[in-house]
């Protein structure tokens, strides 16, 4: 019988990602520094560093897969309110601090890119996050909507000088390109279901 994950984390099955996070950091140190003893020990704790690497990346896809994960409990759900925001700066702060650079760190980096208006760069993000996760619908149907953006096919087809952009951007009320980033970054994940809708 497999073992639950959380509890060889040492860590509650109602923990947050952030705490699932530290738990694993904290074993894994431990059992790497230990992994190099000589004789039983040795393989002991390789054995334990591998047990506890499986335990964290099923913990995170259990947490991942609960709908009823607030903001508070998630380690993004302050990144999206800050993307929102247009506070970029503190969002890239954010997501720089972060140690583990899964599939959804290289999602909310591409939301920042986006919101910076480098489709380029953030095209990059969203093709590495499908890469590490290539089954994840919401990273596809994303980078689907970022192409068409690209390719004339989104909002805005002709073409306008930046600063009329930014000008008519700033000053839409309804259908911004904010609204169209939430919509295409974070509607149907964090800002639909971490801050109450758009």
């Amino acid at each position: 019988m497999q073992k639950n994950p959380f509890v060889i984390l040492k860590v509650s099955e109602n923990a947050t990602q952030q705490e699932v996070y530290e738990a694993y950091a904290e074993l894994k140190e431990k059992y790497s520094n230990d992994r190099f003893l000589e004789g039983e020990k040795g393989k002991k704790a390789a054995k334990k560093l591998s047990e506890v690497e499986e335990a964290y990346a099923e913990a995170m896809e259990i947490l991942k897969n609960r709908s009823f994960i607030e903001d508070t409990g998630s380690m993004y759900g302050g990144i999206a309110k800050l993307i929102k925001e247009g506070k970029l700066n503190e969002a890239q702060d954010r997501l720089d601090d972060m140690t583990v650079r899964d599939a959804e760190w290289h999602y909310y980096q591409a939301g920042i890119y986006h919101a910076k208006n480098w489709l380029n760069e953030s095209k990059a993000q969203l093709e590495i996050a499908i890469s590490m996760e290539p089954s994840n619908t919401k990273y596809k149907e994303t980078l689907d909507k970022l192409l068409k953006k690209m390719n004339g096919q989104g909002a805005y087809s002709e073409p306008r000088s930046g600063y009329e952009r930014n000008r008519e951007d700033m000053s839409n009320a309804g259908g911004c390109t904010c609204c169209d980033f939430c919509l295409g970054f974070l509607c149907a994940d964090a800002c639909c279901n971490c801050l109450g809708g758009c």
